[in-house]
């Protein structure tokens, strides 16, 4: 009787181990450094703006994450900038900055990743 309950489990094991895949998907996770608004950076609200990232050290198989997004955040405060874009661009233009002077941060998002640029400016 233990050496049936052995040999099953062992069987068991076997069609677990068969079933896993050989090779995992070995895609780096990246999301670029923004470069652009900086702490030096001054936005007239209304006015035309880039918002600038690094992708010099993208990986060979970085896809440019189709889908990525821009968000302008303050403490109790988020606006969305841009949806679905192509981050291998390097770059994304906001055509209009809001009407709301004060200090922000912009937010690059690519799928549950994401970074931050350095706190700036509306007036």
């Amino acid at each position: 009787m233990i050496w049936a309950t052995r040999i099953v489990s062992f069987i068991s094991l076997l069609a677990l181990a068969a079933s896993l895949p050989l090779e995992q998907d070995k895609r780096e996770i990246y999301v670029p450094w923004i470069t652009s608004p900086n702490e030096n950076t001054i936005w007239l609200w209304g006015s035309m703006q880039t918002v600038a990232w690094d992708t010099t050290n993208a990986p060979s198989d970085f896809d440019g994450c189709r889908g990525a997004s821009l968000y302008l955040i303050q403490e109790d405060y988020m606006y969305t900038l841009a949806l679905d874009f192509d981050l291998s661009k390097g770059s994304y233009w906001i055509q209009d900055v809001p009407n709301r002077p004060g200090s922000y941060r912009v937010k690059l998002s690519c799928a549950n990743y994401s970074d931050q640029s350095q706190v700036f400016k509306i007036t």
